[in-house]
């Protein structure tokens, strides 16, 4: 009889816990997911799968890109660049910046260092010196050499008249950064200012475009010019098909273009 009444007690404790830790549970706070499923979900981890879009930053130790890689913004690369792969670092590759459609621009701060040979399709400085490499690898003026010392020149070398006046101006060869191409008419010159690397064919294109822009009221502003609907006003300027260092320049029959060439 003692013996059921301790078994029975026990089975009266373990109901009473029982009912208090549920209690407890229900009176609990339930909160509900923020949206239906799959929403709010945990972010899709990084994968081996197919494409995938990180949002925010990512580091690792070790970057292998197996096809292209495409950086959108601004590229920080705290270490050397090598050209081929990892295998042949270092043996000779290249690293190509650019190509002859979109050529890019390099800029360094510092130095320069190149164990083999540097090239380059332009050199040019403000003295139009060739720049050479001395025995320990440094870029310098190559000695034995003068500046250009042959002027540059803006000469006629054809003229007709009718109605119109046509004149044709040859550009010299002798160009370096800083000489100054005129051609005037009605007192109203139109320059332009050879930068390093020019050629004739690029003073002609530029002198065209200065003077085919250049409009009535300024080829007037000293009272000099012809009447509006004169024939050859306002002046034009074209190419040569015969030669590249050619300006055709066409003007009204009364009037004429002077050119000149000068190194400050």
């Amino acid at each position: 009889m003692k013996k059921n009444l301790i078994t029975n007690f026990k089975y009266i404790a373990f109901g009473a816990i029982l009912a208090a830790a549920l209690s407890v549970v229900h009176a609990g706070t339930f909160t509900a997911p923020s949206a239906s499923a799959p929403s709010s979900n945990v972010d899709v981890p990084l994968h081996t799968g197919p494409d995938q879009v990180k949002d925010g930053g990512l580091s690792v130790n070790t970057f292998t890109a197996w096809q292209n890689a495409q950086f959108k913004q601004q590229l920080f690369l705290n270490g050397i660049v090598f050209g081929g792969t990892p295998t042949n670092s270092g043996t000779t590759s290249t690293v190509v910046m650019g190509d002859t459609t979109t050529p890019a621009n390099l800029s360094v701060n510092g130095g320069v260092s190149a164990s083999a040979f540097i090239t380059s399709a332009s050199v040019a400085n403000s003295s139009s010196l060739n720049v050479c490499a001395n025995s320990t690898g440094t870029l310098v003026t190559c000695t034995g050499q003068s500046a250009n010392t042959t002027p540059p020149s803006l000469t006629q070398v054809v003229y007709t008249s009718s109605s119109t006046t046509s004149q044709t101006f040859e550009i010299g060869t002798s160009i370096q950064a800083g000489d100054i191409f005129t051609l005037e008419v009605y007192s109203h010159p139109v320059s332009v200012t050879a930068a390093s690397g020019d050629v004739p064919e690029m003073i002609v294109q530029r002198l065209m475009s200065a003077i085919n822009f250049t409009t009535p009221t300024q080829w007037n502003d000293h009272n000099s010019a012809p009447a509006p609907g004169t024939a050859g006003f306002p002046p034009t300027a074209q190419s040569s098909s015969h030669n590249p260092q050619w300006i055709i320049l066409t003007v009204d029959s009364v009037h004429r273009f002077g050119g000149s060439a000068t190194r400050p």
